[in-house]
């Protein structure tokens, strides 16, 4: 197994809880296709691995772990279905979030994190760095430098003491 694909193993067997669904079903392809055209964007080749294995999981055991340890981050609360890739970051772009960004997971208080647009007429890029639309200041921080980057420190200072039930 590659250290990608042993990376999102581990955060899903980590973090991922049931959602009002049950559990998250990997993605097709296809609806992520769609879901760029709708958009005009590449989505990272990491994060289409990361759904199309694992699909939009559902992490809601995150904000007390980093609130207690004092580690100043947003913890991510779900990640998105493709579909609401394309609803919220269009509804987000009304509400003041640039244009040039899209939204891909959700913070427990309604800001998304995403990727900055990457334009269709080049080569996808395999990895782009995670930021934070803050929707209470209507601006982007960025967040780490990578989805695999990101999905490592939840593990790196997470992992330990999360309860698994």
């Amino acid at each position: 197994m590659d250290v990608r694909t042993r990376l999102y193993a581990d955060f899903a067997a980590l973090f991922a809880r049931d959602g009002l669904h049950g559990p998250a079903r990997p993605c097709d392809p296809l609806d992520l296709d769609r879901a760029e055209i709708a958009l005009e964007t590449y989505l990272p080749a990491s994060y289409r691995q990361f759904l199309c294995t694992h699909g939009p999981l559902f992490v809601p055991d995150l904000w007390d772990p980093v609130a207690e340890r004092g580690l100043g981050a947003h913890p991510v609360h779900e990640f998105l279905t493709p579909d609401q890739v394309v609803n919220n970051s269009r509804l987000y772009w009304l509400g003041g979030m640039p244009k040039d960004f899209v939204g891909v997971a959700g913070d427990f208080v309604g800001n998304l994190f995403g990727f900055q647009r990457a334009a269709m007429n080049g080569g996808r890029p395999d990895d782009l760095p995670v930021s934070l639309f803050d929707h209470d200041y209507v601006r982007i921080d960025p967040a780490v430098p990578s989805l695999d980057a990101w999905l490592r420190w939840f593990i790196e200072h997470l992992g330990e003491g999360i309860n698994n039930a």
